[in-house]
């Protein structure tokens, strides 16, 4: 039982199977393009936050809000979508969380150690991070995410195709992989593999 809740919790930790499983649900996503020369340079840390983002999560409209900036600390919300109301707070982009409230129903915090730094994003880098954690009902746990840049690649958005980096990061319980635009300095897709569920989020962003 505690298992399963365990993996609950940590299925809603947003601001997503080892390699074999990623390998499988890359090759079903037509959108795609791992053959394509891509030539990247590297992409340092956006100066800013995103603010928003607008988009699809599993062909359903989803939007997202940042609410406040305490240095390196990000507030964000989502303001649209079956998780409407769920806000986080973290260091941004592959980080986890380090506190939720009303996330799929579960409100918590973590602690987390950074060991490297991913930035700027090229090919090869990478980072980890070294979790503990504790839910509103008094359930722990502990894992690691391993972070690293896998790729540099092509991915469909709508009628366009843009070059991005494709950074992937292994937990106990997920696999997330975020696919970074350098051009437009966000994250244009984001997927979010559970290891035993299967695929659980595919956010695709709606680009102006």
């Amino acid at each position: 039982m505690q298992q399963s809740k365990t993996q609950r919790l940590i299925r809603t930790l947003v601001p997503a199977a080892a390699g074999l499983v990623l390998g499988a649900c890359a090759m079903t996503d037509e959108s795609i393009d791992r053959q394509a020369a891509v030539d990247l340079a590297p992409m340092p840390r956006p100066a800013e936050p995103l603010a928003q983002s607008r988009g699809t999560n599993k062909g359903k409209p989803e939007a997202m809000r940042l609410l406040s900036v305490d240095g390196a600390r990000l507030t964000y919300a989502i303001t649209e979508g079956p998780d409407r109301g769920c806000e986080w707070t973290g260091h941004g982009w592959f980080a986890p969380a380090t506190a939720w409230r009303d996330c799929g129903g579960s409100t918590g915090t973590q602690e987390i150690v950074r060991h490297g730094d991913i930035w700027p994003l090229r090919v090869g880098s990478g980072e980890s991070y070294a979790v503990s954690g504790k839910d509103a009902a008094g359930e722990r746990w502990q894992t690691t995410r391993e972070c690293k840049v896998e790729a540099a690649v092509s991915v469909a958005i709508g009628e366009q195709r843009l070059p991005v980096y494709e950074v992937v990061c292994r937990d106990s319980w997920n696999t997330r992989t975020w696919y970074v635009s350098p051009l437009l300095q966000q994250a244009v897709k984001f997927r979010r593999w559970h290891h035993r569920r299967g695929l659980e989020s595919d956010f695709v962003a709606t680009l102006n």
